[in-house]
């Protein structure tokens, strides 16, 4: 009797006792952009662990892209974008932090 009297009458949905919806959770709260970026991070650390003395490997970055042109999912990019880390060095970057669009989209009335 309270499996029914806990939920709603409209949709289904579980409900409070007072017959508040319960907010539902996500199935996963990742997305594809999430779990390539998370991989290729991984793999980079992985591949630099594993390497041999005096092997050249692709960065993490290079791995990053390269992961998710294999998967088919499409990551920020800019070319030639400089990023500035402790120290004073300069890194030449082309992937852009999560959830941000590549400039030339930016500026494209018709992607909007």
């Amino acid at each position: 009797m309270t499996a029914t009297r806990n939920r709603c009458p409209y949709c289904g949905s579980p409900t409070t006792p007072n017959g508040q919806h319960m907010p539902a959770r996500p199935a996963f709260p990742l997305d594809a952009e999430q779990l390539v970026r998370g991989a290729g991070f991984f793999a980079g650390l992985i591949v630099q662990r594993l390497k041999k003395p005096g092997e050249a490997v692709p960065n993490a970055e290079r791995l990053t892209l390269d992961l998710g042109e294999a998967m088919g999912v499409p990551l920020p990019t800019k070319d030639g974008t400089v990023a500035y880390v402790a120290g004073g060095r300069t890194v030449k970057t082309t992937l852009l932090p999560y959830g941000m669009r590549p400039t030339s989209a930016a500026h494209d009335p018709e992607v909007a």
